[in-house]
């Protein structure tokens, strides 16, 4: 799992440009709401899951497997090929996973998925 704390984590990863930019525009809102130019664990957090991460990996992550993960919102954005999910750790921490819909996706994961988008 990869996770983005300021503009030049994007740059210096070979992204898609629809992926890097849904990256940047989330990464830029969270960086103006924080006043900073890093984004600190404290005010939230961008991640993006890569083909090589398990349940494993998002245990050590978030502290719970993936399908117990209680995200406030998730929506699916098109032109990226992309799931948006945000859970919400309290009023100034938003942790954001971005998921590539790809075949890859374990199946109970995209269960999960699409049972609650937005």
């Amino acid at each position: 799992m990869k996770q983005y704390a300021c503009l030049k984590d994007i740059q210096q990863s070979d992204l898609a440009p629809p992926l890097a930019a849904l990256i940047e525009q989330i990464l830029t809102v969270e960086l103006s709401i924080a006043h900073s130019s890093r984004l600190e664990a404290d005010d939230g957090a961008v991640f993006l899951l890569e083909h090589c991460d398990t349940d494993k990996t998002v245990i050590n992550q978030f502290g719970a497997m993936f399908h117990r993960i209680p995200f406030e919102s998730i929506e699916h954005i098109s032109n990226a090929e992309a799931y948006l999910c945000r859970l919400l750790r309290d009023n100034q921490c938003v942790i954001t996973l971005i998921i590539p819909d790809k075949k890859w996706l374990p199946d109970s994961w995209r269960k999960k998925i699409t049972e609650e988008l937005s």
